[in-house]
């Protein structure tokens, strides 16, 4: 879900920063644009904030500008501060501090150095707080903003930590978790955790993992908090995504480890942003623009991970086994 999230802001970044139309004046004034995004996390260790620049130049090809580090970014000119909000007061302005990482993928934009502005590595978050970031340009006055409340843990209800988890074919399962404040929508993904031995000495060879994909675009009826959220899986589904992902080899015999039940739920902002820019079917492409930042462009938003990991229940593992099925080839054992 995180790498989901990054790759819906560069799009955003990508469309804001070079998107042209037909019907604009290429001598009108120039205007500075700020291009904020972020995503706040309780369950973060850093907590980041990405600023750019819009661009316009009538000599130059858009991408070729995208590619130039000192056209996405400003200079040392701007003042970056998160607020603390509680009942519509602020509690405390926290500033933060610009650092340089070099660990951007390459692609369109300048790659692989990129600038961020920080929070304190001290600072935690509050899910009972509302969050405003303010960003100035010191040298024009230029200001922009942006706000959103922080979502709060989700809490897994079944399976958890003391259970296992069983499938059987031809039968389903329900999974369920409460809800956490401030959440618009959740998606769920299982990863399968099994490990590979040697058949003919038993040592082990190497640790694999299946990503399996549940549902993406669970939205909450509010964002209250504490709704319990309900969803069946059907048990085969989990076959078949073992024999879609698993070759046969008699060379080496496998173990199922621990499954992984990685929820995130998404803030109002970023639910917004992703319904806007979804990919189109229809011919018109043309769509509405979404930003939650005032002076700018880009969404400032919230969500919240919580991975738990359940370990499998020896009737799957005979599932798995069982002869003249799917999975029977994979040489799995208990």
């Amino acid at each position: 879900m995180r790498y989901r999230f990054l790759v819906y802001f560069l799009f955003l970044f990508t469309l804001v920063a070079t998107s042209c139309k037909t019907d604009f004046e290429v001598n009108e004034k120039w205007k500075e644009i700020d291009i904020v995004y972020s995503l706040l996390d309780v369950n973060d260790s850093v907590h980041y904030v990405k600023i750019g620049k819009a661009f316009l130049n009538q000599d130059e090809s858009a991408y070729k500008i995208a590619a130039t580090q000192d056209s996405l970014y400003h200079k040392d000119s701007l003042d970056v501060r998160l607020q603390e909000i509680k009942n519509g007061a602020v509690q405390k302005d926290i500033i933060l501090q610009k650092t340089y990482l070099n660990n951007k993928d390459s692609g369109v934009f300048a790659s692989p150095g990129q600038f961020l502005y920080k929070l304190p590595n001290d600072y935690k978050l509050n899910p009972d707080l509302t969050y405003k970031v303010m960003v100035k340009n010191t040298s024009s006055g230029v200001e922009a903003s942006g706000r959103t409340e922080v979502v709060g843990n989700i809490r897994q209800l079944n399976p958890n930590t003391s259970q296992t988890i069983g499938f059987a074919r031809d039968q389903v399962r329900q999974v369920s978790f409460s809800s956490g404040k401030g959440a618009r929508f959740y998606e769920l993904t299982i990863f399968i955790h099994y490990t590979e031995y040697d058949a003919s000495n038993n040592n082990k060879l190497k640790d694999e993992v299946i990503r399996w994909p549940i549902f993406t675009n669970y939205v909450t009826p509010n964002t209250l908090g504490n709704a319990e959220v309900r969803y069946t899986i059907r048990a085969n589904d989990f076959f078949k995504i073992l024999a879609d992902n698993i070759k046969p080899n008699d060379k080496v015999y496998r173990k199922l480890g621990l499954l992984d039940f990685d929820i995130t739920g998404g803030g109002e902002e970023i639910y917004n942003y992703m319904n806007v820019y979804r990919p189109s079917i229809g011919v018109v492409q043309k769509k509405p623009e979404y930003t939650n930042i005032e002076n700018g462009q880009g969404v400032f938003s919230s969500r919240n991970r919580t991975i738990t990991q359940v370990p499998a229940s020896s009737t799957t593992i005979k599932a798995i086994m069982e002869s003249g099925t799917n999975t029977s080839q994979l040489n799995f054992r208990q």
